[in-house]
């Protein structure tokens, strides 16, 4: 949604960039940093199948992040922190790489899109339950994944539950729900059954 918002402001910027004559290269892509003993001084570019190199006083990276390296993640890019590693080639020191936002609990269905922000009205209801059959209260979720954040196995599925709607199934909620789902377009699944959800690294 906020995407959406922002999305006139970026054409009024760029249109105002562009009376101010500055040079947009597009499709373009960030191969390389030009350094020298004084810093950065520009970017290599891959044009098509052709490299230009765009000399310039200052270097702004904006890459994306890196949620999609994580198995459980709702980015809709394949952003996988290029920018990073270009920045690291280039001598950069990378700080608070630690802290990821995660969307407490998302869709995360095999074969559906993974989705945190949509999919929220119909997360946020049913019951929920562990891998192993058991129900946990949503106050005892944090708890639970405090828990399992001690394993020390590379698991892609430690924080998964299933979210079960069924008890609402018939009820006005229900109706909600769906009319929900069929608006941000999730209309063909059936969410009478438990779904897998989880944590989802975010943007």
């Amino acid at each position: 949604a906020a995407g959406y918002a922002l999305a006139p402001a970026c054409q009024k910027l760029a249109s105002e960039l562009a009376r101010r004559g500055v040079k947009f290269i597009y499709p373009a892509r960030a191969v390389g940093l030009l350094t020298s003993e004084a810093g950065v001084g520009g970017a290599l570019v891959k044009v098509g199948r052709r490299l230009e190199q765009v000399q310039c006083g200052a270097v702004v990276l904006c890459g994306g992040g890196f949620s999609p390296l994580f198995a459980r993640n709702d980015n809709l890019s394949r952003s996988a922190g290029e920018m990073l590693a270009l920045a690291l080639l280039a001598g950069a020191r990378l700080v608070n790489m630690e802290f990821v936002y995660y969307q407490p609990l998302g869709l995360a269905e095999p074969g559906m899109r993974a989705d945190a922000v949509w999919a929220r009205p119909l997360v946020g209801h049913g019951r929920l339950r562990t891998p192993d059959g058991r129900d946990i209260e949503r106050s005892s979720v944090e708890e639970y994944f405090r828990e399992r954040a001690l394993i020390t196995d590379w698991l892609d599925n430690r924080y998964d539950l299933w979210c079960d709607l069924s008890d609402l199934v018939g009820t006005d909620k229900w109706q909600e729900l769906v009319r929900h789902a069929r608006a941000v377009g999730y209309g063909q699944f059936d969410f009478s059954r438990p779904v897998l959800v989880s944590p989802l690294a975010h943007y």
